[in-house]
C-alpha cells in the first residue's frame, strides 16, 4: 500500500512470515493505491444551518421553474382459451382481449420550501496532498409540487385536472476543497448519487382518482430512465448557482479550523 505522492511504501504480507531482505517489494502500480484520508464529523448545528441555506438557494433558483412532460404506453392484454383439434386435444390460443394507447401528460412545478436534512457531512482531510480536502455529504428532501395532469385515450376518453403531490430525494455528493494561508476555497457541489420518487399524489377529478395510482407508477418508471441524465443536470445547475454567487457560511469558518 502507498499513500499517493509518497514515495515509499509498504508491502502487507498476510502469510505470517518475514520477507527475504535481500528482496525488495515491487512497487504497486496506480489501480494498487490508496488514498488514506483523516476524517472529522461536521457538527449538527452547521450541518442544520446549511440545510436552511440550501433551501434558500433552492426557492430561488426553481420557484419559477416548470417540468412538462407527456408520455405514452401502449397496453395489451391477452387471455388464453381452450381450442383442441385432433392431433393436438389440449391446444390452447390466444385472444386479445384488450388494446389501448393511454397518453398521460404533465405539469408541475414547486409549491413551497422543500424539507431538507443533511443527515451526514464527514470531512476526509488528506495525507498525502498537504491542504487538500473533501467535504461529503448524505442529504434527504421532500419537495411540495403542483400542477396539471393529463390522461386520455384516443378517440375514447381525456380528462385532466390540477394535482398536488410530495416529491422525495435522496442525495449523496462530494465538495473539494483547498487551504491556503488560512483560507478555504470550494469546488461546486457534485451529486455522485441521486434518486428521485414521487411518493404521494392527490388528485380532485374522480375518474383521474382511479386511475391515481398508475400516473404515479408511470413518474416514477420515467424518472429511473432518466436517472443519470436528470443528476447531469442538477449538477450543471449547482454549477451555475453557485459559480454566479459568493458563498458565505459558518461552514467555512469551521473547515479553517480542522
Amino acid at each position: 500500500m502507498k499513500a499517493r505522492n509518497y514515495r515509499d511504501f509498504i508491502l502487507f504480507d498476510g502469510s505470517g512470515t518475514k520477507a527475504p531482505k535481500a528482496k525488495q517489494p515491487q512497487e504497486p502500480g496506480p489501480e494498487e493505491t490508496v488514498e488514506i484520508y483523516r476524517i472529522s464529523q461536521i457538527p449538527s448545528a452547521i450541518r442544520s444551518g446549511l440545510a436552511i441555506a440550501i433551501r434558500a438557494l433552492v426557492m430561488e433558483e426553481l420557484a419559477e421553474e416548470e417540468y412538462d412532460k407527456v408520455s405514452t404506453r401502449r397496453k395489451v392484454k391477452y387471455v388464453e382459451l381452450p381450442a383442441p383439434t385432433l392431433r393436438d386435444p389440449r391446444r390452447t390460443k390466444k385472444h386479445r382481449l384488450l388494446s389501448m394507447t393511454e397518453q398521460y401528460q404533465i405539469n408541475a412545478r414547486l409549491d413551497g420550501p422543500p424539507e431538507i436534512q443533511i443527515t451526514h457531512m464527514p470531512y476526509l482531510r488528506s495525507y498525502s496532498q498537504r491542504g487538500f480536502g473533501l467535504l461529503m455529504f448524505v442529504a434527504r428532501a421532500k419537495a411540495p409540487v403542483r400542477g396539471r395532469v393529463r390522461y386520455k385515450i384516443p378517440d375514447a376518453l381525456s380528462a385532466s385536472t390540477g394535482f398536488r403531490a410530495v416529491v422525495g430525494l435522496a442525495v449523496v455528493g462530494e465538495v473539494r476543497l483547498e487551504k491556503s494561508d488560512g483560507q478555504v476555497s470550494l469546488d461546486p457541489p457534485e451529486l455522485l448519487e441521486l434518486r428521485v420518487e414521487m411518493r404521494r399524489l392527490d388528485v380532485s377529478n374522480d375518474l383521474l382518482n382511479v386511475v391515481r395510482r398508475q400516473i404515479k407508477d408511470v413518474i416514477n418508471r420515467e424518472i429511473r430512465k432518466q436517472n443519470d441524465r436528470i443528476r447531469q443536470q442538477a449538477n450543471k445547475a449547482i454549477r451555475k448557482a453557485v459559480e454566479a454567487r459568493q458563498f458565505r457560511h459558518p461552514l467555512l469558518r469551521y473547515l479553517i479550523l480542522l
